[in-house]
């Protein structure tokens, strides 16, 4: 290892005389040459000895290891006599799996002995006053005193002498107040800013009692694997069905990172995420982990001994223009207004040169003005480039944040949105801190988790939202029927409430900050009509004329055409820059659905123009793309009604569409303001419909079939109404082959879903359907199934009397749901388990009588999916090899045991002396 010769009383300098303590570093530091010439002989003394054991550790080299400065600062602290503490931010430096075990402790143990018996190296080593400092006088005396010798008392008493001795600034003090006081502001959750209606409870809670570590996309990792990909063939095959997910293939897992790998870089760090993923969540959490020194938060160890500080860049922008004021001015400010402690600049100073600083810059998508914003960016460049002790972290949207882009010594880290099991932990982590009954919080969790998939993608895996709506959920007991709750609460939030809390300067001409929702929905009504077009483009100058014509010629804020386009540039400016509008869309689809409805029921329903309502409705009803807007569009409609007229008009009016029934019924368990005679109506046309659809045309309507299932399995309300068709349409109005669809349809779908309701019994004990079923195997099949009577020789005689001995073995499915059953035969198979071989062949002998023959049973019975224990194979080799058993009977134990042994021919190896040498043949 080289030394310098001033090299320890350049660490001993850093660590002492900018503390002032010079009566401290004029007892040492004189002997720099002669410190530096001990310690270079004890760590190549020490090397030498080590690596006689351990020939090949760091390659030979141990020596040359020490000579970084991290490591060289880490290994002296471990030195002196009264230190006990972990090793283990050393052993970051280092793959210790590649290391012996207690290697580098060895190291420690024999170097600190061999510099004891050094007479200058023993007195600093041996000096507690030192080491106190060295330790940090800012740290919590118990922690120094449980990783040391020291008794927290010496501790303390040496403290005060250091502290009289100095008249600088008390780092300790500072710390001490600004810990307390931070973790105070920051470790609080308030649900301030949410949508929802004020009487609705939003108890705060403790962030680390629900905070969820998020994900990360590297997108320096993306970008360059997009170079890469736009020289090659690119493959979509990671796109899922789900418009909202990507799933990523496994080589591209490499860009995503969790946040305990956050500050692994040791870098400067930008993090970008969409409105309401958590930024601002994530920059609290970061502080109170490092003051709470909560050292499993994060890899990288060396971030705890940073001081962090949170800047809200719309805060500092505010000061800078009314004070003139930079960063470290306004930090004070900061300090004395929100933490109530008072330092100076020279304090301060004294901080970011002794110190390792993280700074925390929050917002730097709430300054809206392109100049202000590349000031402020300017700002925190320059704060960084001249203080090597600062570490910066940005937060911004993701939209615009090009608009102001940091320099390239900062990595940029993309938030993820949560994934099934992040929604899961949050709203576990949530509810755990909400409920402290356990079964009632048990009940609450399980029917939310179950009911999620019932909500936009979007919605739930926005952090935010997500927030909102387990609120919505608490309060009510139940996911709101309605998606209009959920998504007037949403916009809301996004749109404007979380905006306000902040108190934003919006750079927005007041009279269209107060006609910003109808400027929203004129824009979300005139792009989702193009969107639904043959030429669904949308362009900047489209969207920017769109709203001009809305200011211009509806809400007449000005007579100049010019001004008007000015208007609406400055319009959608302000929705870029909150993440509203961008890019010629709306970012949340939520928005645009929201938005467009709402245009309608404004334009429409308020101005008493049913008409024009009607024929937007009866235009688009059955195209998809507008079923949500629709339904938002019913609520809206619905929730203002005093009584039933105008939603069983509305639904009169549409049930002579037929390819509105999907719709209709996906919507009625939404509204309270419709006549049980208009809900009746609804389901009986649309099961007849559908029912037809199947028996007459062979044709599956997918859309409407989902709909119904949903209505008759999730919504107990109407369960008495379709009983009530079921045994109308049976008795009186159904077909043979309707009756038998009918059927199918309600017990498949009770089967696929829950069993339990009282469908399937009441058409159980219609005599009507069951002699229906006689006609159709698979009905047939259906109801003894549901009926348990699935099984033994009596039912597959009755089958064959019914569909003929060829029917048995054949598989038979659902018309138009993915359930099927396999060959009857397969039944008989149990029987020949449970009964003894006399039954046994008088049952194969019925069936020989009903056609079943030699023939048939070696070439078309063949056992599926058998499964049995080792008894019960022992059984049937004894049957087969019974006197008593008959010639056809034989043969059908045979065909069972060889297929057994076929799939378990090593389990049973033993059993094959018992057999004929051709069983497998």
């Amino acid at each position: 290892m080289i030394l310098t010769t001033s090299i320890v009383a350049t660490w001993l300098g850093a660590k002492i005389a900018e503390k002032s303590f010079d009566h401290i570093f004029s007892k040492y530091t004189n002997s720099g040459p002669l410190l530096s010439q001990e310690l270079s002989e004890a760590v190549n003394d020490v090397s030498k000895k080590i690596q006689v054991t351990y020939p090949d550790v760091l390659g030979g080299a141990i020596n040359h290891f020490f000579t970084k400065e991290e490591v060289f600062n880490s290994l002296l602290e471990h030195l002196f006599v009264y230190d006990n503490s972990s090793i283990e931010y050393l052993e970051s430096f280092l793959d210790t799996s590649t290391l012996p075990e207690n290697f580098l402790k060895d190291f420690i143990t024999e170097l600190k002995a061999k510099l004891l018996t050094k007479e200058e190296f023993g007195k600093i080593l041996k000096d507690k006053e030192i080491y106190l400092i060295v330790r940090g006088i800012s740290e919590e005396l118990e922690e120094i005193s449980s990783n040391s010798e020291s008794t927290v008392r010496e501790l303390q008493e040496i403290r005060r002498i250091l502290s009289s001795n100095s008249n600088e600034f008390d780092f300790f003090t500072f710390y001490k107040k600004y810990r307390l006081t931070a973790l105070n502001v920051l470790s609080q959750v308030n649900f301030l800013g949410l949508g929802i209606d004020s009487s609705i409870k939003k108890s705060r809670k403790k962030l680390e009692e629900i905070f969820v570590a998020p994900n990360f996309l590297d997108r320096s990792v993306i970008e360059n694997e997009d170079r890469v990909l736009n020289l090659s063939i690119i493959d979509d095959s990671h796109i899922s069905n789900d418009e909202n997910e990507i799933d990523y293939p496994l080589e591209d897992q490499k860009s995503i990172l969790g946040l305990k790998d956050f500050f692994d870089k040791k870098t400067h760090i930008v993090v970008l995420g969409n409105p309401g993923s958590g930024k601002s969540f994530l920059v609290k959490y970061i502080i109170c982990s490092i003051l709470n020194n909560q050292t499993e938060s994060f890899k990288e160890q060396s971030i705890f001994r940073f001081l962090p500080i949170r800047i809200e860049l719309r805060k500092y922008l505010s000061s800078k223009k009314k004070n003139s004021c930079h960063i470290k001015q306004y930090i004070i400010q900061m300090l004395k207004e929100d933490y109530q402690i008072n330092i100076s600049e020279k304090d301060l100073t004294h901080i970011i040169n002794d110190k390792k600083i993280l700074i925390l810059f929050d917002g730097l998508d709430e300054i809206f003005d392109i100049e202000e914003k590349i000031e402020i960016k300017n700002d925190i460049e320059n704060i960084c480039l001249t203080n090597e002790n600062i570490l910066a972290m940005v937060t911004s949207r993701k939209i615009g944040y090009s608009d102001a882009k940091l320099n390239d010594d900062f990595s940029e880290l993309e938030i993820d949105t949560f994934s099934d099991s992040q929604v899961v932990e949050y709203v576990s982590k949530w509810y755990l801190h909400e409920e402290k009954n356990e079964d009632i919080r048990k009940r609450e969790l399980r029917e939310f988790l179950e009911k999620r998939h019932t909500l936009d993608r979007e919605l739930i895996h926005n952090p935010l939202l997500l927030s909102l709506i387990v609120i919505l959920f608490r309060n009510n007991l139940k996911l709101p029927e309605s998606k209009l709750e959920i998504y007037q609460s949403c916009t809301k939030t996004l749109v404007d409430k979380w905006d306000k809390t902040k108190d934003l300067q919006i750079n927005l001409d007041e009279i269209l900050v107060r006609k910003k929702e109808t400027l929203l929905a004129d824009l979300a009504f005139w792009q989702y009509t193009i969107l639904s077009s043959d030429s669904p483009k949308i362009t900047y100058k489209n969207a920017k004329d769109s709203i001009a014509k809305s200011i211009h010629s509806k809400l007449k804020l000005t007579e100049d055409w010019h001004d008007a386009c000015d208007y609406a540039e400055q319009f959608l400016l302000y929705a870029e820059n909150r993440s509203i509008y961008f890019e010629n869309n709306f970012t949340h689809k939520t928005f645009l659905e929201y938005f467009t409805a709402y245009w309608i029921y404004s334009n429409c329903d308020k101005k008493q123009l049913s008409e024009e309502r009607d024929k937007i409705i009866k235009q688009y009803i059955g195209n998809s793309f507008w079923s949500i807007v629709l339904e938002l569009l019913f609520n809206m409609i619905d929730h203002d009604q005093p009584d039933s007229d105008i939603i069983d008009k509305l639904y009169n009016d549409n049930l002579k569409l037929e390819n509105a029934y999907s719709f209709l019924i996906d919507v009625l368990p939404t509204l309270q303001n419709i006549s049980n005679q208009i809900q009746v109506k609804t389901i009986k046309n649309a099961l007849i419909f559908f029912v037809k659809n199947i028996t007459l045309e062979q044709k599956n309507d997918d859309q409407l079939l989902s709909s119904l299932e949903k209505l008759t399995n999730h919504h107990s309300r109407f369960q008495k109404i379709i009983d009530s068709i079921i045994a109308e349409e049976i008795e009186t109005t159904l077909s043979l082959s309707e009756i038998i669809v009918y059927g199918e349809f309600f017990i498949v779908t009770d089967l696929m879903n829950f069993e339990g309701s009282l469908t399937h019994k009441k058409l159980s004990d219609s005599k009507i359907f069951i002699d229906a079923t006689k006609n159709d195997p698979f009905s047939y099949q259906l109801y003894h199934y549901f009926n348990n009577k699935l099984e033994g020789f009596d039912y597959v005689i009755d089958f064959i009397k019914n569909f003929k001995i060829q029917a048995i073995f054949n598989d038979h499915s659902s018309k138009f749901l993915p359930f099927n059953f396999i060959g009857v035969y397969n039944t008989v198979f149990r029987a020949i388990i449970k009964e003894d071989i006399s039954s046994i062949n008088k049952g194969i002998s019925k069936l020989e009588d009903l056609g079943l023959s030699k023939i048939l049973i070696k070439e078309k019975l063949s056992f599926k999916f058998i499964n049995i224990i080792e008894d019960e194979f022992v059984s049937l080799i004894k049957k087969f090899n019974s006197k008593e058993a008959s010639e056809l009977s034989k043969l059908v134990l045979r065909k069972i045991i060889s297929e057994v042994l076929r799939g378990e021919k090593t389990k049973y190896k033993d059993y094959f002396k018992l057999l004929p040498e051709d069983i497998l043949s």
